[in-house]
């Protein structure tokens, strides 16, 4: 790979040395999210390969996204919606140790509002947001990128998209058997309860797998942070997750919460004011050869 540090920000990776890129990919591919960057990383050297500046083709093909997207019927149709209601969102919520929880949040939240508004007689915008994409020759790679699409969406109305987002979890809401869901945190694309009984949750399969993600988890604290256990409708553990924790220290943390193994050294690398720095552990050695032990 030519140029890490686009891949880096394309998709979001905290790589605090890109020398030892191979090491930290290695690291993210152990964790389901993640399991294809392999992939991702094979599209995006094929894309250095046909694309003679990549950072240009990106801002350039973002470009021509927003200027289609502001000529069409659908972003015309959302500028005028003067009935969207400014529903309340929650400020934050107070996890709790022991308590059961689901989530349920939009796919793609900005792209279903655009959706929305395109209507399939006219259908401007394609089926998918990859078919958007494909009107305008993009290479595949950036199809997989969330920054690439918060990047092209931040730019076509977002405080209107926000609004249509909360009025879409709100009908969700509404629409629910909630007899055993207690609503513990609203937000524009997100609205998390609790329950008590797993049998209690096994309606939420019939959800359109295309347009919600449903995240059936509990809560650990940790240190600052929190650890997030992921189960599937059975009840079965499938993963666990740091959330909010210092970005600095996450591949220290990572090792010890996560995956359970020893430390390199680099995982306590970090950036400090652009220099790559080294943390301190308590009663951990290191060798000038870079050793832990």
């Amino acid at each position: 790979m030519k140029d890490i540090r686009s891949f880096v920000k394309l998709f979001d990776l905290h790589v605090p040395s890109y020398k030892d890129f191979e090491y930290y990919k290695n690291q993210y591919a152990k964790l389901n999210r993640w399991k294809n960057i392999d992939q991702l990383v094979k599209l995006f050297e094929e894309s250095e390969e046909q694309i003679e500046d990549v950072f240009q083709y990106k801002m350039s093909k973002i470009d021509e996204v927003i200027n289609y997207i502001k000529s069409s019927r659908s972003f015309n149709e959302l500028n005028d919606d003067n009935l969207i209601p400014d529903l309340p969102v929650s400020k934050n919520i107070d996890f709790e140790e022991g308590k059961k929880y689901v989530s349920i949040d939009l796919k793609m939240a900005n792209w279903q509002v655009f959706k929305k508004y395109d209507p399939d007689f006219i259908n401007e915008l394609g089926d998918t947001y990859s078919d958007l994409l494909n009107k305008f020759q993009i290479h595949p790679i950036f199809h997989h990128s969330k920054h690439f699409r918060q990047f092209i969406f931040g730019n076509v109305n977002p405080k209107k998209q926000v609004r249509a987002q909360r009025v879409i979890i709100e009908n969700l809401i509404k629409n629910l058997p909630q007899n055993n869901l207690n609503i513990e945190f609203i937000k524009w694309d997100e609205v998390i309860f609790s329950y008590n009984d797993i049998n209690d949750i096994q309606f939420l399969k019939e959800l359109d797998s295309s347009k919600f993600n449903v995240k059936i988890f509990n809560v650990k604290t940790e240190e600052d942070f929190r650890i997030h256990s992921y189960f599937d409708f059975n009840g079965n553990f499938i993963e666990k997750e740091l959330v909010g924790c210092n970005g600095h220290k996450y591949f220290i943390l990572l090792k010890k919460y996560i995956v359970n193994e020893p430390l390199d050294i680099r995982d306590l690398y970090f950036r400090c004011d652009g220099d790559l720095a080294i943390w301190s552990v308590d009663n951990l050695k290191i060798n000038l050869d870079g050793n832990v032990r």
